[in-house]
């Protein structure tokens, strides 16, 4: 079992919260692209039709090769049972071929929570990233090390690894994905500047890449949206069976935290992560709720996700 710094309480509530799922695993479990973990269970998808010369074997051994690394490699020092693995999937979509093997692509990462006492399961992150270059030559192995850059594929996943595991422990525990944050943030302190790939460097991509991502997570300035997924996850949806007077006021708690960041500071990446993330879970939760609740939504909605705040007042009506 995943030996938490949580209380026995919460311990027990994250593997009940698999048994909730797992009958869902076990159907899952016997498709051909999932893939037995040790953290994730993650599910991989390469779209390769714009590399016409290149034999499509070598993408569909690409894609096995990184549902192996991200599937099979030991990502903490936690023991996971096999319904408490994270649902996440990698899609990794071929923009162009540059010859010798060489690659630019974008990549999404989607990874799931299960919510307490019910079949549902909540969006933890939606990222779409942009700037994925590679090289791959058939049969070449995915190296890989924590402490230097080596690979530009192999690093990109095992940030988006870390960064999943933060989040996740997170949800469960007030700061509780400290170590994983920080490991993903060492990994693009060992990209090196000249390294010729986008993504990891200040500058790239208007602020929306690696680099900011993770400096907004650890900037005790931000710390409003941390405090916002554990509050929102753990006090609020976890208990709205039981509770949803009172979950509700958490999960509100939990909006009115990362408004506190969107105010402060807006347009920041993880307003962005957050927004794509969540945009549809809140159309879902809050329209067949109570006027008051859906006024304090609202009000918390228009500094999280201010391009999107017409389409929130038209379904709250």
């Amino acid at each position: 079992m995943k030996s938490f710094n949580l209380s026995c309480v919460n311990c027990c509530m994250r593997r009940i919260f698999g048994i909730a799922a797992f009958c869902i695993f076990l159907l899952g479990a016997l498709s051909p692209t999932a893939v037995m973990a040790q953290e994730l269970r993650a599910t991989v998808e390469i779209n390769a039709q714009v590399a016409t010369s290149v034999d499509p074997q070598v993408f569909q051994e690409l894609q096995q090769a990184v549902a192996s690394f991200l599937n099979e490699r030991k990502w903490s020092s936690d023991n996971f049972e096999d319904f408490e693995k994270i649902e996440c999937s990698f899609f990794i979509n071929i923009l162009e071929e540059k010859g010798n093997n060489s690659y630019n692509a974008s990549l999404t990462v989607i990874a799931n929570r299960p919510v307490y006492n019910t079949s549902y399961n909540s969006t933890l992150i939606n990222r779409f990233d942009k700037d994925l270059a590679f090289t791959y030559k058939q049969f070449d192995p995915l190296d890989f090390n924590e402490n230097q850059f080596i690979n530009n594929l192999t690093h990109t996943l095992a940030y988006y690894v870390y960064f999943i595991l933060g989040m996740d422990y997170d949800s469960y525990e007030q700061n509780g994905g400290d170590v994983y944050f920080q490991k993903a943030q060492e990994l693009v302190n060992n990209v090196p500047s000249t390294s010729g790939f986008s993504g990891w460097r200040s500058f790239d991509n208007n602020n929306q890449n690696r680099y900011w991502l993770i400096n907004n997570v650890l900037n005790s300035r931000y710390a409003s949206f941390r405090e916002g997924n554990y509050t929102y996850h753990r006090l609020g949806l976890d208990r709205m069976i039981e509770l949803k007077d009172t979950a509700m006021l958490s999960v509100l708690n939990g909006m009115a935290s990362f408004s506190k960041v969107g105010e402060d500071a807006p347009n920041l990446p993880i307003m962005q992560l957050l927004s794509d993330t969540k945009k549809l879970e809140w159309l879902n939760l809050f329209s067949q709720e109570k006027t008051d609740v859906k006024a304090a939504a609202l009000g918390a909605l228009v500094t999280i996700d201010p391009n999107n705040i017409e389409e929130y007042r038209s379904r709250f009506k």
